[in-house]
């Protein structure tokens, strides 16, 4: 029986296959040196577990409860850095409950704030967020307005400030292709904010964790169908510290 011995085979570029698997010249000079393919089969796979153990290192660590709803200023409950805000094309009359409160922006906009807002009214009617009630009143006396929009600080879910007297609520544009129910948490944040002396000051540690209870009360008392929005996993996060004021502080709230 004859004795078996490697052919070259003819590799796709037309040179030859040479005994170790390199492609090779048809005359059998390799294409390239073997110490230099050889090295590749080994440095590739390193490159490769080298790129995956940098991503791994470097991704951004969890943002602290306490630093995921900045400190503002006596003009702004939270700061969001600058902002896209919703155009001004429709507006529409809020309900009720925060008579004179406009809505603003497209129709998906009036959508979701109609239903944010209707959800909202549901929680302040049942008589548990009395700094929230005077929050809302606050807001409907000033013409005040719901507007959404993309925030240059990532994870900011609101804000609240003044524009000409009236008195403004921010949501981040997230809520806007979301359920309504699941802003309402969001705004009733921002009502004990004003209700509690905002704007002509900033918001405090003690206001702060005053709103993020309520906040947390108010994700209670809706029946989510789903995972709660990361609004209610803040408060919880934030509420389960050993000292959430004082890690409130030390993100930059001032003392009461």
């Amino acid at each position: 029986m004859a004795g078996r011995r490697r052919v070259n085979e003819v590799s796709p570029d037309g040179g030859a296959m040479t005994g170790d698997g390199l492609p090779s010249l048809p005359g059998g000079e390799p294409i390239l040196p073997r110490w230099f393919a050889a090295a590749m089969v080994v440095l590739v796979p390193l490159g490769i577990a080298a790129i995956i153990v940098v991503f791994l290192v470097t991704r951004s660590d969890p943002i602290a409860p306490e630093l995921r709803r900045p400190p503002g200023s006596d003009a702004v409950t939270h700061d969001r850095g600058d902002a896209v805000l919703n155009r001004i094309d429709l507006e529409e009359d809020g309900p009720e409950c925060v008579g004179g409160v406009t809505v603003v922006g497209d129709e998906s906009a009036l959508a979701a704030g109609r239903a944010a807002l209707a959800a909202t009214c549901q929680l302040l009617q049942s008589g548990a967020f009395h700094s929230a009630d005077e929050g809302a009143e606050a807001w409907a006396a000033s013409g005040g307005i719901l507007r959404f929009g993309v925030f240059e600080l990532t994870g900011v879910d609101s804000s609240a400030r003044r524009e000409g007297g009236r008195l403004v609520i921010e949501l981040n544009a997230k809520f806007q292709f979301d359920r309504g129910d699941r802003a309402s948490p969001t705004i009733i944040h921002e009502l004990v904010h004003l209700g509690s002396g905002f704007p002509g000051r900033a918001v405090t540690a003690e206001d702060e964790l005053a709103a993020v209870h309520a906040q947390g009360a108010a994700c209670e008392r809706l029946a989510f169908r789903d995972e709660p929005p990361r609004t209610c996993l803040d408060a919880d996060e934030l509420l389960a510290l050993d000292d959430p004021l004082a890690a409130l502080v030390e993100a930059g709230f001032p003392h009461a």
